[in-house]
């Protein structure tokens, strides 16, 4: 593993290209959906070094409701590949042109879509790539085959021989959301990883629940209701079906408990069934994807969360920042700053009835809740500083570039 702090950051590459502009990343991205990861990538895009780098944003298809967002952060149009994924061969010819008309130095993937359409680029091209882990489930190696068969699972091998092979080629750096996603890709790549420093940008959650009866309000809610919230994709592997069950439960105490759900995805229909089987759809509100979180956050005395892994804990820190405790399925990423009887409670297993029992027990001491939240907003504030993944990102370019020009 590499920290951030312990990178020796060269000097920035000498030469003409350098003495004429700024190094040029580009981020490629397969949308600007809200999500964790295409967060972390913004927290980049509003504090990097401007005299330094110039950042763009390409996205494979469709755009997102973060593109207006990073557009302003970068000053430049998000560009739109259209990517279709039928026809992927379309893509590359357009990405390389977009990386030679842009003289981009460093080009920046993310998602398995997108890592193989840029690495076929920079095999073309001959840019180099920084690789991102986001999370656990990054895919390396063959794919298994949807109806394995002899056959199948041969070109299965190929195929996933033939990618590692072009990202062993290509990506000369990789960054990682945590250490927990370090370790399990250090021992199956062979180019350094670095652990990102992670930023929140606390300024943005209000942290004294000033939005509290306004947004209740909005959203038909008692003044005293106890109200859950959850923010995440609504998408497998994110236990939103959990949660439903947990609720049946928390009403055993708490009758007039509400849980908002906030975010989108392909599992809403789903869950809304599911909501509707376990009687509890009348205190469910899915609200979607909503540009007002910190509000939101306000308006909820606990944050619950129950996902089966994260590469960072995006959504439990943005939480934690506005001041309210986490109560989470114990996972890797989260034990760090989710500490029991400080700042939250992690649950062993994944048992929803547990999960809405330390819930319940923060409804029943408002006091422990207000305590646990104003701590947990202390360890934001301590160590996840705004600017510190911007710096993260930046060394890793640094280093990539130096030693590209080295060899």
């Amino acid at each position: 593993m590499t920290a951030t702090s312990d990178l020796q950051v060269p000097s920035t590459p000498s030469g003409p290209a350098a003495e004429r502009r700024p190094i040029r990343v580009l981020h490629l991205l397969p949308d600007l959906a809200i999500g964790g990861g295409q967060t972390i990538v913004l927290n980049h895009l509003h504090h990097y070094e401007r005299d330094r780098f110039e950042v763009l944003v390409a996205v494979l298809a469709g755009g997102g409701d973060l593109t207006s967002e990073a557009a302003s952060a970068t000053r430049r149009a998000v560009i739109d590949l259209h990517h279709e994924p039928t026809r992927p061969w379309r893509t590359v010819p357009r990405l390389i042109r977009l990386l030679r008309r842009e003289e981009v130095d460093v080009l920046h993937v993310h998602s398995d879509e997108d890592r193989k359409l840029g690495h076929l680029a920079s095999v073309v091209t001959g840019i180099p790539v920084v690789g991102h882990l986001h999370a656990e489930w990054v895919h390396l190696g063959p794919m298994e085959p949807a109806r394995p068969t002899v056959v199948a699972n041969a070109r299965a091998r190929a195929a996933g021989q033939l990618r590692d092979g072009v990202e062993r080629r290509v990506v000369r750096h990789y960054v990682a959301e945590s250490e927990r996603v370090e370790e399990i890709f250090g021992p199956l790549v062979r180019q350094p990883i670095t652990v990102l420093d992670q930023a929140i940008p606390i300024d943005r959650f209000h942290g004294d629940r000033s939005q509290r009866d306004r947004v209740r309000r909005a959203l038909g809610l008692a003044p005293a209701a106890p109200v859950l919230i959850c923010v995440s994709r609504l998408v497998e592997g994110k236990g939103q079906g959990d949660l439903l069950e947990a609720m049946v439960h928390v009403r055993q105490r708490h009758a007039d408990a509400v849980l908002l759900l906030v975010g989108d995805g392909p599992e809403a229909p789903r869950l809304t069934a599911r909501a509707e089987e376990l009687g509890v759809a009348d205190v469910t509100r899915f609200l979607g994807s909503r540009h007002d979180v910190p509000d939101l956050l306000d308006a909820a005395d606990v944050f619950v969360f129950a996902s089966e892994n994260e590469g960072f804990g995006l959504a439990v820190l943005e939480a934690m920042a506005a001041g309210l405790p986490a109560v989470a399925f114990r996972i890797p990423s989260l034990r760090e700053f989710v500490i029991a009887g400080e700042t939250g409670t992690l649950v062993d297993g994944r048992d929803p009835a547990a999960l809405a029992a330390a819930a319940s027990a923060y409804l029943d001491d408002p006091l422990t809740a207000i305590h646990h939240g104003a701590a947990g907003r202390a360890v934001v504030q301590d160590r996840f500083a705004p600017d510190r993944v911007a710096r993260s990102f930046e060394a890793v370019y640094d280093t990539v570039l130096a030693e590209s020009a080295s060899t």
